[in-house]
């Protein structure tokens, strides 16, 4: 059940070892990839050039994840089936190529899901002239599997670069994943006093934190205006 998985997670803090994508390319930054069309200028936009440097990272900051679980009953706790479940996770997300930051959050009711859970972020809130988020409405997509403790990240976005052309663009598309290691973990109960039948018997709520995790990209795909696109890192 819910507290017994994250109470065993509270205990170990050790990281799974996710399935990742086998890097079959150089690494970011490591090689002028817009000379493979026969482009002789390089890149001069300030967002192009962090996108393909290979310090490039995505910043995932402020995190918090807690869990609540309420008990109808002392049967109910000692088996560990509490009548209402429910979990939060949020952060604060950053991409260094445009400047953007975007608040990303989920709430889920019931026991914390064995498969993926999906969610989008919330539309970048600012980025930096001649950049913009390609997903619209929304932001980088996420995908967090909790068991597992990784968190697999989709994000696009647009530079503008007209120094190859006049008003070029080129897109980019990126995934990356990353395990995630809780620096703080806490936990709090509470019992009624004199229960009756039809009251709340007990909760429980455990809450982790994360102050910083940078996460790099394993495939990171341009698209220069209508010319083939480039793969800087990664499969296809």
């Amino acid at each position: 059940m819910l507290v017994t998985t994250l109470l065993s997670a509270m205990s170990t803090l050790s990281r799974a070892a996710p399935t990742t994508t086998t890097v079959d390319s150089t690494e970011l930054g490591q090689g002028p990839y817009h000379y493979d069309f026969g482009w002789t200028k390089p890149f001069i936009s300030s967002c192009s050039n962090k996108t393909v440097d290979v310090k490039f990272r995505w910043s995932i900051k402020g995190l918090q994840y807690t869990t609540s679980s309420t008990f109808m009953s002392p049967t109910e706790e000692q088996e560990q089936k509490p009548s209402i479940e429910s979990t939060y996770f949020s952060f604060n997300l950053t991409n260094p190529a445009i400047g953007g930051l975007a608040r990303c959050n989920t709430t889920m009711s019931g026991p914390i899901p064995n498969a993926a859970h999906v969610f989008w972020c919330d539309k970048w809130l600012s980025v930096d002239a001649g950049t913009a988020g390609l997903l619209g409405a929304r932001g980088p997509r996420i995908q967090l599997r909790f068991h597992e403790k990784t968190l697999l990240l989709n994000d696009g976005w647009r530079c503008n670069e007209p120094g190859q052309r006049s008003n070029g663009d080129i897109q980019y598309s990126a995934r990356g994943l990353v395990e995630l290691e809780y620096s703080q973990c806490t936990g709090a109960s509470s019992v009624t006093g004199d229960w009756k039948p039809g009251q709340i018997y007990s909760q429980k709520t455990i809450g982790c934190r994360a102050d910083q995790i940078d996460l790099k990209p394993n495939y990171l795909l341009g698209v220069y205006s209508a010319d083939p696109f480039f793969l800087v890192i990664g499969e296809w």
